[in-house]
């Protein structure tokens, strides 16, 4: 017995939890769920437990639906009652017609029992909630009988699937210790999970989709409506204008013609429920105000009060009143700054010379036995009024327009939405006050809403309208409906698939898994090498500069010193081998990072004619030396500067000089530059590199500007190089916007072709670098200077060292990043040199600690380091150095630096 009551307490749990959860995934307005999990597991639990924990069912599935009704009602009470008794009667059947089935546990492994299980568990036992739940809310007025059809079809596809996911996920559960070695859960429920995770997805974005259409057509009605009624508000502005320039135009209105202007100007408006002329009575001349109105009304008028407020000065009763209705004789006499809110109103609109509105008034219709909320609209009349000029005494009276706000709001509702769906909303107005003076239709459910405010005379008002179940029902969702009844059947059929799969093919099965597995790892490492790989070379190109750096710089300083005519020999070779190897690094360096995407153009003002100079001079001699002709044409149309990355552009030029070079043992070497108009401040350049070399196979032509490929084999032998060069000149020429191209044939020679389209710049003045003056003007500017140099590498700290001594500076050094900031703590420095990747503290850290010290926030600081990447150089810029010197460093470029540090005149270089 305890064992049953704690199963059936379990089911009773579960089923709530699970029938929550359906509730999430319901068609609006929410009867009938696009997926049921807990028609699975009621049928399930009969399966393994015996139809006894049925109690439990039926206590989830009542609690269920009632947890989602806002008031406990004896009517939902007996719809909760009538869904639970289908539920469980829907198990029961299950049961009956499955139990046989699986009872032996081993129905997985047929696949005529799969087969026979899918149909009774899903097509058929589904049948009966869907029927007696559907009928249920039919009886109950719940849904109309037009809605019946979807309800139920929806109803059962939520159910079936429920059942088909759920239902032999926990039989394979509660019985996974038979199926250990011949099946896995996971290979029936990933996939179709996986799928039907889509579908529920999809189908949710949709629900979600059409909700939201339907909220936004909810809330352009709402702005019609609030929109109308500010149109009507302003119309009573606009009558009360009209009577006020009618008043103040006449000596005297009498009760007749007060009517009958009120009557010719307000007869369209049925929302009017009076307009009345308010004078203002001193209360010493109360007798001669009821001798003069009763004689134009031809009976004994008295002034009559509201409420037991009285004013202190004078009174304000109604004199004469117009009605489109009769009853306006009502009114007469009554001293309307009796009542609270209509003298607040009165007084504000008196003190501010315009119109005011009155808060929401419980008004009494005593014809028609009638309670509706009004507002007054007080209007002001002074002697003086065109001039806007008045004081307290001006004051004549007031003109007061009320508002039957009931009859308003029905009339604009009437305008704006279709008659025949009025009832589909509801509607509430809400005034300044919090007061409610409009309500049409009982607030539902519904959680497609819409409130929209507006400001009016002073006051704000909010207008909420609420759709009802009928609204949605009668924009039956067949969009969102449709992708759950396609997306279930494509998730049975792979269900059934994977089932039938499994049980006839489980050896095959875990066969495919251990292959899938070894392609998946076999293609993470592949993935992984290729990530390596540019690390690797990214890496490479940095450490090597460290030591490149040292031996440059050696042999710079062998070159200063006293050789013979055959040592000095072997240091140049030393030198050119050393300028090859780094021109090697950087074209590696560069491949890295275009394939990561991190290389980026620097923009600026340059001259063509100066960056064709340069490659001029840095070939011509090495032309003559082979014996071979070198020729630049230039062809200029007025301004030769541009705005570009001249270093790329020269870099693209001197990779196809070298390139043709190379290949190229007779004839010469031709650089074609042609100038053109393109457009307005822009010009089309046109550059060709011509060689009469040994040429190219066309069948090659594609391959070469791959990396590390070169046309065969016997070249690489024959020529050298590493493939990188025009690999790396295509990528540059595609990254400004062009295309590279290559004409050639073998023997004859080959031709290489881009384009660019550049912005012209202004003509910038330039000078060119004196090395001589340049080291004077360093030596000037460091003769005795402390010179604090943070460099790890012993060999680079004396390069550096010997360069620095040499313009008379006087040196410290540091080993890593915490020795320069200790040694900055207890000394001044005029310069700092900063290495970057250092042990202990790295040199970014090391900069931001020192410029925040005493001693060296105002110290130059310079990066001397291998790390030559733009996102290196911001990097150094950010952490507060001064300028950026990248290794190995050029002695002249190194002079050039120093002195515009030194002399204030550096700009992040």
């Amino acid at each position: 017995m305890t064992l049953l009551l704690s199963r059936t307490l379990i089911s009773a749990l579960l089923y709530f939890f699970l029938a929550q959860l359906g509730l999430q995934l319901a068609i609006p307005p929410g009867f009938a769920s696009a997926i049921w999990p807990a028609a699975g597991l009621a049928l399930a639990l009969c399966l393994v437990w015996h139809p006894r924990i049925l109690a439990g069912v039926f206590v989830g599935s009542v609690a269920s639906n009632l947890f989602v009704v806002e008031t406990i009602q004896i009517e939902s009470i007996l719809i909760a009652l009538g869904i639970g008794v289908g539920c469980c009667l829907q198990a029961f059947v299950g049961y009956q017609l499955l139990n046989k089935l699986t009872i032996n546990n081993k129905w997985i492994l047929s696949p005529i029992r799969i087969r026979s299980f899918i149909i009774k568990a899903g097509p058929i036992s589904c049948l009966v909630s869907a029927s007696i739940g559907s009928l249920t809310l039919l009886a109950s007025q719940q849904i109309e009988i037009t809605a019946f059809s979807f309800t139920w079809l929806t109803w059962w596809i939520g159910d079936m699937l429920g059942c088909l996911f759920i239902t032999p996920l926990l039989l394979i559960f509660f019985h996974k210790e038979k199926h250990q070695s011949k099946f896995k859960i996971s290979q029936v429920v990933a996939p179709s999970v996986l799928i039907f995770s889509l579908v529920i997805i999809v189908f949710s974005f949709n629900k979600n989709d059409s909700i939201e259409k339907a909220n936004q057509e909810l809330v352009a009605d709402n702005q019609k409506l609030a929109l109308q009624f500010e149109k009507e508000l302003e119309r009573y502005l606009i009558y009360l204008r009209a009577f006020k320039g009618f008043y103040l135009g006449s000596n005297f209105v009498d009760s007749v013609e007060f009517n009958t202007y009120a009557s010719n100007l307000i007869k369209s408006s049925d929302a009017i429920q009076t307009i009345s002329w308010v004078p203002r009575v001193p209360r010493g001349k109360q007798e001669e105000f009821i001798s003069q109105i009763s004689a134009q009304h031809n009976r004994a008028i008295k002034i009559s009060q509201l409420t037991n407020i009285t004013t202190t000065q004078d009174l304000f009763p109604i004199a004469y009143c117009f009605s489109p209705r009769d009853g306006s004789e009502q009114y007469l006499g009554i001293n309307v700054s009796s009542e609270k809110n209509r003298l607040e109103t009165l007084t504000r609109a008196w003190r501010l010379n315009q119109v005011s509105l009155s808060k929401a008034v419980l008004s009494n219709d005593k014809l028609n036995q009638s309670h509706f909320y009004s507002g007054y609209l007080f209007t002001p009349l002074f002697l003086n009024s065109l001039n806007q000029e008045r004081q307290n005494d001006n004051l004549i009276g007031f003109l007061v327009l009320e508002i039957n706000y009931q009859r308003l709001f029905d009339n604009l509702i009437k305008t704006t939405f279709n008659p025949s769906q009025i009832n589909h909303y509801s509607f509430t107005i809400t005034a300044a006050s919090g007061t409610k003076v409009y309500q049409l239709g009982d607030i539902p459910a519904a959680n497609i809403k819409s409130s929209y405010s507006i400001n009016k005379v002073g006051q704000q008002w909010s207008i909420d309208v609420t759709s009802k179940t009928i609204y949605l029902y009668n924009r039956k969702d067949w969009q969102s409906w449709s992708i759950l009844v396609f997306g279930a059947l494509i998730t049975i059929m792979l269900q059934i698939f994977i089932l039938w799969l499994t049980s006839n093919n489980n050896h095959i099965a875990k066969q495919v898994k251990v292959k899938t597995r070894s392609l998946s790892q076999a293609k993470s490492k592949a993935e992984q090498a290729t990530l390596q790989k540019s690390y690797f070379l990214a890496n490479m190109s940095h450490e090597l500069r460290t030591p490149l750096n040292a031996i440059m710089g050696l042999a710079d300083i062998l070159k200063s010193s006293q050789l013979t005519e055959q040592q000095n020999e072997k240091i140049n070779k030393i030198s050119q081998a050393s300028h090859t190897l780094l021109s090697l690094i950087s074209d590696i360096l560069d491949v890295t990072k275009i394939e990561s995407g991190k290389i980026e153009l620097e923009l600026s003002p340059f001259s063509l004619t100066s960056s064709l100079n340069k490659i001029n001079a840095l070939f011509q001699e090495q032309m003559e030396k082979k014996g071979l002709s070198f020729k630049i044409t230039y062809t200029e149309q007025n301004n030769h500067w541009f705005v570009g990355d001249s270093h790329r552009i020269e870099q693209i030029l001197m990779n196809l000089c070298g390139n043709a070079i190379k290949f190229t043992e007779q004839g010469g070497i031709s650089i074609i530059v042609e100038q053109s108009k393109y457009d307005a401040g822009k010009s089309l350049i046109q550059f060709r590199v011509v060689d009469t070399g040994i040429g190219i196979e066309q069948n090659r032509l594609k391959a070469i500007f791959d990396s590390f490929v070169q046309e065969d084999s016997s070249i690489t032998r024959q020529y050298g190089g590493s493939g990188l060069g025009l690999s790396i000149c295509r990528k540059l020429v595609t990254l400004m916007g062009s295309e590279l191209t290559c004409d050639s044939k073998k023997g004859i020679g080959s031709r290489f072709c881009f384009e660019l389209i550049l912005p012209h710049a202004d003509i910038v003045s330039t000078s060119e670098i004196d090395p001589v003056k340049e080291k004077a003007q360093a030596v000037k500017n460091l003769e005795n200077k402390q010179v604090l140099i943070a460099e790890d590498n012993d060999i680079n700290q004396q390069i550096i060292a010997y360069q620095m001594e040499a313009l008379g500076a006087k040196l410290s050094l540091a080993n890593n990043g915490q020795e320069a900031v200790n040694l900055v703590q207890s000394n001044k420095f005029d310069l700092i040199l900063m290495d970057i990747q250092m042990p202990v503290l790295d040199g970014i850290s090391a900069t931001r600690q020192i410029l925040e010290l005493e001693n060296g926030h105002s110290t130059p600081i310079i990066a001397m380091t291998a790390n030559v990447s733009v996102q290196d150089k911001q990097a150094c810029f950010e952490a507060g150095m001064q300028a950026h010197i990248g290794k190995p460093f050029d002695v002249v470029k190194l002079h050039q630096v120093l002195n515009k540090a030194l002399g204030n005149n550096i700009n992040k270089i």
